[in-house]
């Protein structure tokens, strides 16, 4: 993967992280893991992608992720993503470490309420979308395999929680991934 990552079209080390809900891998070889991935990415000067779900109804993983962040990632100068569902999240993303937050699909689920209010707590230019293909199928695509062609349905959403015309919304996430996964000017990151 170091070798790998030395490669031009690499532009970010992830997703990494914890993920407590299904607990496949002990929670101990997950943040070993983790903090080893962390590593890798400092050593290839690499901004990280993190996927963080704890178990259900806790904070378990979340607190853990955080943690592990600030002893190991925290002097980095390289920016940090995170995918969040609740405002208390978002704000700790924001606050204590400098995040760049990114919402995905299930921000159109109708029960997605908290995840919504928690998008209108991220300002514009720390606000990113992802696909997170094949799972998080937006609406109307729910049920389905999630395809990249369906972020549009993410950016849908928050343009209209934000009170943004599509082509507004569109430049400001185009401006935002360019300046953070410091894309060249010849590179288009998505198209709305």
């Amino acid at each position: 993967m170091a070798e790998l990552a030395k490669r031009p079209k690499v532009i970010a080390w992830g997703e990494i992280g914890l993920d407590y809900y299904y607990d496949h891998s002990p929670r101990d070889l997950q943040q070993h893991v983790f903090v080893t991935q962390m590593e890798l990415a400092r050593a290839a000067k690499l901004p990280i992608v993190i996927h963080c779900r704890p178990s259900d109804k806790t904070e378990d993983a979340w607190n853990d992720c955080l943690r592990l962040i600030q002893e190991q990632w925290a002097s980095s100068v390289w920016a940090e993503f995170c995918i969040v569902y609740r405002q208390l999240d978002a704000r700790q993303a924001l606050a204590r470490h400098g995040f760049m937050v990114s919402f995905a699909g299930n921000i159109t689920f109708p029960k997605a309420q908290q995840i919504r209010e928690a998008a209108l707590e991220v300002p514009l230019d720390r606000m990113l979308i992802e696909t997170d293909s094949p799972f998080l199928a937006p609406v109307p695509y729910r049920g389905k395999r999630n395809e990249p062609a369906f972020v549009k349905e993410v950016a849908r959403q928050l343009g209209e929680l934000r009170g943004l015309s599509t082509k507004k919304w569109a430049g400001r996430l185009r401006k935002t991934s360019t300046v953070s996964f410091r894309f060249t000017k010849s590179a288009r990151p998505f198209s709305l």
